[in-house]
């Protein structure tokens, strides 16, 4: 059954040459080289995980998720916003995303925070610029 889905992680975009590099030709074979990034249901926070993500067009995109926080079923309407992490926290993400995505450019990686109903992918929030980050 669908429902609202809240979520706030650490992302980083599987683009084709981060896929190269790991030696796949899509998102999806992470799970079977780290079975950790599989999707299972009712994990620790924090845990990995891929999402796909579509833009107004459909076009999807995917990312390798940090989830620093999960809730299911908490009406919060959709939003969604991304910010860029700070250099301290850029260093300390790169250290865990690492283990998954070696030499990874740790300018990537953003915060985001969002909500969508989960009937189909999610908005495409790593890519959306919300204004509650621009200057006033």
């Amino acid at each position: 059954m669908s429902d609202y889905s809240r979520n706030k992680v650490v992302m980083y975009p599987l683009d084709n040459k981060t896929l190269s590099d790991l030696g796949i030709k899509d998102a999806w074979d992470l799970e079977e080289l780290f079975p950790e990034v599989a999707f299972e249901f009712d994990r620790q926070l924090p845990y990995f995980e891929i999402e796909a993500m579509c833009d107004d067009d459909w076009n999807c995109r995917y990312y390798l998720s940090y989830v620093l926080f999960h809730s299911y079923g908490e009406e919060s309407g959709e939003f969604g916003r991304n910010r860029p992490l700070t250099p301290t926290e850029q260093e300390k993400y790169k250290a865990i995303f690492e283990k998954i995505i070696p030499g990874l450019d740790p300018t990537k990686l953003k915060y985001v925070d969002y909500c969508y109903y989960n009937a189909s992918e999610s908005p495409d929030f790593y890519i959306k610029n919300d204004d509650f980050n621009d200057e006033v």
